[in-house]
Protein backbone atom coordinates (compact mmCIF):
# COMPACT_ATOMS: atom_id res chain seq x y z
CA UNK A 1 0.00 0.00 0.00
CA UNK A 2 1.55 3.61 -1.23
CA UNK A 3 2.21 6.05 1.85
CA UNK A 4 -0.54 7.92 2.87
CA UNK A 5 -1.45 10.11 5.90
CA UNK A 6 -3.65 8.34 7.76
CA UNK A 7 -4.80 11.22 10.09
CA UNK A 8 -6.29 13.29 7.03
CA UNK A 9 -8.60 9.74 5.93
CA UNK A 10 -12.30 9.45 7.06
CA UNK A 11 -11.63 6.44 8.81
CA UNK A 12 -14.20 4.09 9.96
CA UNK A 13 -14.55 0.35 11.36
CA UNK A 14 -16.53 -1.93 11.01
CA UNK A 15 -17.25 -5.45 13.93
CA UNK A 16 -19.06 -8.88 12.53
CA UNK A 17 -19.70 -10.83 16.00
CA UNK A 18 -19.60 -14.61 14.97
CA UNK A 19 -23.05 -15.84 14.13
CA UNK A 20 -23.58 -17.89 16.77
CA UNK A 21 -21.79 -20.40 18.85
CA UNK A 22 -22.04 -23.10 16.89
CA UNK A 23 -21.48 -21.91 13.91
CA UNK A 24 -18.14 -20.33 15.57
CA UNK A 25 -17.22 -24.19 17.27
CA UNK A 26 -17.43 -25.97 13.73
CA UNK A 27 -15.35 -23.18 12.31
CA UNK A 28 -18.08 -21.86 9.49
CA UNK A 29 -18.48 -18.35 11.07
CA UNK A 30 -15.27 -16.04 12.56
CA UNK A 31 -15.02 -12.88 14.40
CA UNK A 32 -14.27 -10.00 11.79
CA UNK A 33 -13.11 -6.37 12.46
CA UNK A 34 -11.90 -4.10 9.59
CA UNK A 35 -11.14 -0.57 9.18
CA UNK A 36 -10.89 1.42 6.12
CA UNK A 37 -9.85 5.16 5.23
CA UNK A 38 -11.52 7.46 2.63
CA UNK A 39 -9.36 10.36 1.45
CA UNK A 40 -10.52 13.28 -0.16
CA UNK A 41 -9.78 11.65 -4.33
CA UNK A 42 -12.60 8.70 -2.60
CA UNK A 43 -9.85 5.95 -2.59
CA UNK A 44 -10.85 3.67 -0.07
CA UNK A 45 -7.86 2.20 2.20
CA UNK A 46 -7.96 -1.05 4.41
CA UNK A 47 -5.76 0.09 7.60
CA UNK A 48 -6.42 -3.44 9.26
CA UNK A 49 -8.22 -6.54 8.75
CA UNK A 50 -8.68 -8.57 11.63
CA UNK A 51 -10.50 -12.09 10.93
CA UNK A 52 -10.18 -15.33 13.63
CA UNK A 53 -12.22 -17.45 15.84
CA UNK A 54 -12.18 -16.24 19.25
CA UNK A 55 -13.61 -16.13 22.70
CA UNK A 56 -16.19 -13.17 23.00
CA UNK A 57 -13.75 -11.57 25.66
CA UNK A 58 -10.99 -11.44 22.89
CA UNK A 59 -13.43 -9.68 20.89
CA UNK A 60 -14.34 -7.05 22.95
CA UNK A 61 -10.57 -6.68 23.72
CA UNK A 62 -10.04 -6.28 19.92
CA UNK A 63 -13.14 -3.67 19.43
CA UNK A 64 -11.54 -1.36 21.85
CA UNK A 65 -7.94 -1.73 20.43
CA UNK A 66 -9.15 -1.18 17.49
CA UNK A 67 -11.32 2.14 18.80
CA UNK A 68 -8.15 3.27 20.63
CA UNK A 69 -5.69 2.64 17.97
CA UNK A 70 -7.80 3.67 14.85
CA UNK A 71 -9.84 6.37 15.99
CA UNK A 72 -12.84 5.62 13.72
CA UNK A 73 -15.37 8.73 13.19
CA UNK A 74 -18.05 5.43 13.13
CA UNK A 75 -17.70 2.18 14.61
CA UNK A 76 -20.39 0.26 12.62
CA UNK A 77 -21.45 -3.23 14.48
CA UNK A 78 -24.04 -6.22 12.64
CA UNK A 79 -27.02 -6.28 15.93
CA UNK A 80 -28.69 -8.89 13.89
CA UNK A 81 -29.96 -12.07 15.85
CA UNK A 82 -27.66 -13.47 18.45
CA UNK A 83 -25.45 -10.57 17.91
CA UNK A 84 -27.54 -7.77 19.33
CA UNK A 85 -26.81 -9.15 22.60
CA UNK A 86 -23.03 -8.67 22.22
CA UNK A 87 -23.70 -5.21 21.42
CA UNK A 88 -25.57 -4.63 24.47
CA UNK A 89 -22.52 -6.35 26.63
CA UNK A 90 -20.28 -4.30 24.23
CA UNK A 91 -21.47 -0.80 24.82
CA UNK A 92 -21.20 -1.45 28.53
CA UNK A 93 -17.52 -2.59 28.65
CA UNK A 94 -16.40 0.44 26.57
CA UNK A 95 -18.46 2.83 29.13
CA UNK A 96 -16.99 0.59 32.07
CA UNK A 97 -13.16 1.32 30.88
CA UNK A 98 -14.15 4.93 29.30
CA UNK A 99 -13.83 4.80 25.62
CA UNK A 100 -15.82 6.67 23.62
CA UNK A 101 -17.12 4.66 20.47
CA UNK A 102 -19.15 6.28 18.06
CA UNK A 103 -21.37 2.81 17.40
CA UNK A 104 -23.04 2.50 14.30
CA UNK A 105 -25.79 -0.46 14.89
CA UNK A 106 -27.50 -2.35 12.14
CA UNK A 107 -29.18 -5.02 11.52
CA UNK A 108 -28.32 -6.75 8.55
CA UNK A 109 -31.27 -8.81 6.78
CA UNK A 110 -30.08 -8.66 2.82
CA UNK A 111 -28.50 -11.30 1.04
CA UNK A 112 -24.89 -11.09 2.19
CA UNK A 113 -23.21 -12.29 -0.95
CA UNK A 114 -24.57 -9.97 -2.80
CA UNK A 115 -24.13 -7.38 -0.19
CA UNK A 116 -20.44 -7.93 -0.50
CA UNK A 117 -20.28 -7.74 -3.77
CA UNK A 118 -22.28 -4.91 -4.50
CA UNK A 119 -19.90 -2.77 -2.58
CA UNK A 120 -16.62 -3.86 -2.52
CA UNK A 121 -16.60 -4.85 -6.59
CA UNK A 122 -17.49 -0.74 -7.80
CA UNK A 123 -14.61 0.02 -5.07
CA UNK A 124 -12.40 -2.35 -6.56
CA UNK A 125 -12.98 -2.31 -10.30
CA UNK A 126 -12.16 1.34 -10.62
CA UNK A 127 -8.96 1.05 -9.14
CA UNK A 128 -9.67 2.61 -5.67
CA UNK A 129 -9.08 -0.38 -3.11
CA UNK A 130 -5.56 -0.58 -1.86
CA UNK A 131 -4.70 -2.94 1.11
CA UNK A 132 -1.45 -2.87 2.78
CA UNK A 133 0.99 -5.30 3.33
CA UNK A 134 0.03 -9.04 2.39
CA UNK A 135 1.18 -10.22 6.32
CA UNK A 136 -1.49 -7.68 7.77
CA UNK A 137 -4.39 -8.82 5.50
CA UNK A 138 -3.85 -12.30 4.89
CA UNK A 139 -7.33 -13.87 6.42
CA UNK A 140 -8.98 -11.34 4.04
CA UNK A 141 -7.05 -11.92 1.23
CA UNK A 142 -7.61 -15.66 1.34
CA UNK A 143 -11.44 -15.20 1.48
CA UNK A 144 -11.35 -12.47 -1.33
CA UNK A 145 -9.63 -15.57 -3.63
CA UNK A 146 -11.98 -18.14 -2.20
CA UNK A 147 -14.88 -15.40 -3.24
CA UNK A 148 -17.87 -16.78 -3.59
CA UNK A 149 -17.54 -18.81 -0.19
CA UNK A 150 -20.44 -18.96 1.77
CA UNK A 151 -19.47 -20.27 4.50
CA UNK A 152 -15.83 -18.16 4.46
CA UNK A 153 -16.62 -14.60 4.54
CA UNK A 154 -16.83 -13.34 7.49
CA UNK A 155 -13.64 -10.92 7.05
CA UNK A 156 -14.91 -9.62 3.31
CA UNK A 157 -18.52 -8.80 4.92
CA UNK A 158 -17.44 -6.47 7.66
CA UNK A 159 -15.31 -5.02 4.57
CA UNK A 160 -18.59 -4.05 2.60
CA UNK A 161 -20.15 -3.09 5.47
CA UNK A 162 -17.20 -1.18 6.51
CA UNK A 163 -17.26 0.52 2.87
CA UNK A 164 -21.03 1.39 3.22
CA UNK A 165 -20.47 3.74 6.10
CA UNK A 166 -17.71 5.73 4.07
CA UNK A 167 -19.66 9.03 2.98
CA UNK A 168 -20.33 10.08 -0.19
CA UNK A 169 -18.31 13.32 -2.06
CA UNK A 170 -18.51 16.09 -0.88
CA UNK A 171 -18.91 18.87 -3.68
CA UNK A 172 -16.12 21.37 -3.91
CA UNK A 173 -18.63 24.02 -3.13
CA UNK A 174 -19.59 22.53 0.27
CA UNK A 175 -16.14 22.10 0.99
CA UNK A 176 -15.33 25.71 0.54
CA UNK A 177 -18.77 26.91 3.22
CA UNK A 178 -17.68 27.65 6.83
CA UNK A 179 -19.43 24.90 8.88
CA UNK A 180 -22.18 27.11 9.83
CA UNK A 181 -22.85 28.26 6.13
CA UNK A 182 -23.15 24.54 5.17
CA UNK A 183 -25.03 23.72 8.01
CA UNK A 184 -27.95 26.52 7.24
CA UNK A 185 -27.77 25.47 3.51
CA UNK A 186 -28.12 21.61 4.25
CA UNK A 187 -31.44 22.94 6.29
CA UNK A 188 -33.18 24.60 3.29
CA UNK A 189 -32.40 21.89 1.31
CA UNK A 190 -34.59 19.72 3.65
CA UNK A 191 -31.98 16.85 4.49
CA UNK A 192 -32.46 14.88 7.81
CA UNK A 193 -30.95 15.92 10.93
CA UNK A 194 -28.67 12.87 10.91
CA UNK A 195 -27.47 13.66 7.77
CA UNK A 196 -27.02 16.85 8.12
CA UNK A 197 -24.57 15.80 11.10
CA UNK A 198 -23.14 13.38 8.91
CA UNK A 199 -21.92 16.11 6.29
CA UNK A 200 -21.03 18.63 8.52
CA UNK A 201 -18.64 15.65 10.21
CA UNK A 202 -17.46 14.78 7.18
CA UNK A 203 -16.91 18.61 6.24
CA UNK A 204 -14.93 18.92 9.89
CA UNK A 205 -12.49 16.46 8.66
CA UNK A 206 -11.64 17.55 5.45
CA UNK A 207 -11.27 21.53 6.28
CA UNK A 208 -9.02 19.81 9.31
CA UNK A 209 -6.80 17.90 7.37
CA UNK A 210 -6.39 20.08 5.04
CA UNK A 211 -5.52 22.81 7.40
CA UNK A 212 -8.48 25.23 6.20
Amino acid sequence: MQEIAVNSLYRVSWADPAGNPNQATHGTSRSAIVTVGQDNLERVFILEAWVERVATTILEQRILATQNRWQPLKFGIDVSGPQGMFYDTMRRRAREEGVNIRWHPEALLSNKMFAIESAIEPVARGGRLFRPDEKYCRALKDEWHRFPDKHFNDGMDALSNAIRLLPASLPEHMRLMSRQQLASYLRKTGMSAEMIEQRLEQHDHLTQSVGV
